[in-house]
């Protein structure tokens, strides 16, 4: 598997997560200060590390899906109450050492 991680700082970061507002997870305690994204080269990863993080003992805040840009998403807290997003963004590629292949 070829991964990005990426630190989103705020609540405007869960706002992505689409049905997941800011609000409720700060309400319900799953909002530890910052959410973390990790990229991943299909959807099928994405899928295979949602299912990976439910089985580990995550709650999932919203399946992943098809976004409105493009992409492929879902959204985890795990444990610790940190959110996680797990996504596919077909315009960044990655190279075979997991790092973004921004377009010039």
């Amino acid at each position: 598997m070829r991964h990005l991680c990426e630190f989103f700082a705020g609540l405007g970061a869960h706002a992505m997560a689409g049905t997941v507002g800011p609000h409720q997870l700060w309400k319900a305690g799953l909002y530890g200060g910052i959410a973390l994204a990790q990229n991943v080269s299909s959807e099928a990863e994405v899928d295979a590390m949602m299912a990976k993080a439910e089985a580990a003992g995550a709650k999932i805040l919203k399946s992943a899906a098809k976004t409105v840009w493009g992409g492929y998403d879902g959204y985890f807290a795990d444990e610790d109450g940190h959110v996680w997003e797990v996504a596919f963004n077909p315009f960044w590629p990655l190279d075979d050492d997991g790092r973004i292949n921004l377009p010039d």
